[in-house]
């Protein structure tokens, strides 16, 4: 008898603290993650999202500062429940040019795999708002110098602490430099936080930047990803030489936040 009832206590514990596991697996809270990226091929890249169902990604386009639900510029694939990460989404054709866009994402509401809003496959929603982010799409010609980094966390390394720029383009070999903000979030140029191994001509992916340690970065601080060409010297020595690289009249960087 007494067994019986320890055994019983046993496989109820058991099946109590199962029960709490898959309720804590099944309480997904939806997020989602962008970064502003320069394209020239009309695919945008979002570089995080979680959903507690299967869903889309969908970017919208801003049209006097007010989104543009439909049509949409482009609809990611049908995504499972969880986490994605490099999410591709075909764009329509873009012009050249800086734009602000709105990545919003969306349930999916039927047996169909496509994407069907107006309809069932509405926003999804976290505290009563749509979860969507805003950023930054600079397109340009193939080939065009450019920059694209995503907000992340700080990555402790064996040699230090370093950031990861997700893709520099450049015409010659050069440098992706990081820069830290000031108060106002402006761009410091000296002291630089960091800058990259020699980077050869045409697109580099995942570059990592070793940080400078005696420069305090906090948490949520804006920084910049900045391209500079190399003189010739195979190091970097920015102002003496290695200067940025200019496309269009402005200088080639983009803006990031640790996490």
């Amino acid at each position: 008898m007494k067994k019986s009832l320890l055994a019983a206590v046993v496989m109820g514990s058991l099946g109590l603290a199962l029960a709490q596991g898959q309720s804590q697996m099944m309480a997904v809270t939806p997020r989602l993650a962008v970064a502003s990226q320069t394209i020239s091929n009309n695919t945008v890249v979002i570089p995080e999202v979680i959903l507690a169902q299967p869903g889309f990604v969908v970017i919208h386009a801003v049209v006097n500062g007010k989104i543009v639900i439909t049509p949409p510029l482009g609809v990611s694939a049908l995504l499972p429940a969880g986490l994605s990460t490099e999410v591709p989404i075909k764009l329509s054709s873009l012009p050249l040019g800086s734009q602000q866009v709105y990545a919003m994402a969306h349930i999916h509401g039927n047996t169909s795999s496509a994407y069907d809003f107006p309809g069932p496959d509405s926003p999804v929603t976290v505290g009563g708002k749509i979860l969507m982010k805003e950023f930054t799409l600079d397109k340009v010609a193939a080939g065009a110098p450019s920059v694209s980094v995503r907000n992340q966390q700080l990555k402790l390394t064996k040699a230090g602490v370093e950031v990861i720029v997700s893709k520099v383009t450049l015409a010659q070999p050069g440098y992706v430099v990081i820069h830290i903000s000031n108060k106002n979030g402006g761009l410091i140029v000296l002291p630089y936080a960091g800058a990259s191994k020699l980077l050869p001509a045409g697109t580099s992916y995942n570059v990592p930047v070793l940080l400078n340690p005696n420069i305090k970065i906090h948490l949520g601080e804006k920084l910049w990803a900045m391209a500079h060409i190399d003189n010739g010297g195979g190091v970097y020595d920015f102002p003496a030489g290695d200067p940025p690289v200019i496309r269009n009249g402005k200088i080639v960087m983009a803006s990031f936040t640790i996490d």
